[in-house]
């Protein structure tokens, strides 16, 4: 509470009640990459926005985080043609 940590962990014990909230939205994206002649990358991420909170009688802490997982990627490769224009 102070944000001095020094004397953490001395004096007596008071029993705290503290409940945890949130929630997480998903969404999926997908992009194709041009990689040159007759190749296209395809690559699938999932973003997650997750929103926190802590809530005990005296405060509550709120915190929000977003992370992007790369999920696969494919490359799709085709034939070429035998003559050029």
């Amino acid at each position: 509470m102070t944000g001095n940590y020094l004397l953490s962990g001395f004096g007596p014990r008071i029993p705290i009640k503290i409940s945890m909230t949130g929630s997480v939205d998903t969404e999926i994206k997908s992009e194709f990459i041009s990689q040159g002649i007759n190749q296209t990358l395809h690559r699938v991420y999932v973003n997650f926005n997750c929103d926190m909170a802590v809530v005990t009688p005296m405060k509550k802490i709120q915190s929000k985080c977003s992370k992007s997982i790369y999920y696969c990627r494919t490359c799709y490769c085709w034939k070429y043609s035998e003559c050029v224009l």
